[in-house]
């Protein structure tokens, strides 16, 4: 994080060597210009802080939103701060696993995820904690696996959301290798 300076003066007069210390046509001079660089930087700082997702809100969120071409929609906040990272990410993304996987973590947080390579052309993310998504969710990981991965490439994910499906019936349809997969 870059480090915000408020008192580039104090530290200007600092530097000076002591013949100049105390001189006020040399004070009035650096003054002149470290107040000017003081401003600027202040005005950096807050383009900083306003660029800041984790700080955006509203109108700001939906400025943002429109330079990354993501729609609000129905989306909260919360959920456009996800689309605009994953967005900005998908911009510089080569399509490779690992990008892929950092994308993914971007929008869904520290998961477990295993990758399985399916040669020549493929890969399967399977997402092994439980997680649960609302629809937008389940809309932007659709944009990312499909906009993200390189040309000729299929990526399959598979979302774990919480317990699987069981049958409700005496008999043992629930045991067995492809019990739990629908």
């Amino acid at each position: 994080m870059i480090e915000h300076k408020t008192d580039h003066l104090e530290e200007a007069y600092a530097k000076l060597i002591d013949v100049f210390r105390n001189k006020t046509l040399i004070r009035a001079v650096l003054s002149a210009f470290i107040t000017q660089i003081q401003e600027l930087e202040d005005v950096f700082a807050d383009i900083r802080r306003v660029k800041d997702m984790t700080e955006a809100e509203g109108d700001q969120l939906d400025g943002t939103a429109a330079i990354h071409n993501q729609a609000r929609g129905p989306r909260s906040d919360a959920q456009m701060r996800k689309a605009i990272t994953a967005r900005s990410l998908l911009v510089k993304t080569g399509g490779t696993i690992n990008e892929m996987i950092a994308l993914l973590k971007a929008v869904l947080g520290d998961v477990d995820m295993t990758v399985t390579e399916d040669f020549p052309a493929a890969f399967v993310i399977d997402i092994t904690d439980p997680i649960s998504l609302d629809p937008g969710d389940i809309d932007l990981l659709k944009d990312i696996t499909n906009t993200g991965r390189g040309a000729a490439i299929r990526v399959d994910t598979i979302i774990h959301t919480g317990t699987p499906f069981r049958y409700d019936v005496p008999y043992e349809y629930d045991i067995g290798h492809w019990a739990t997969t629908l």
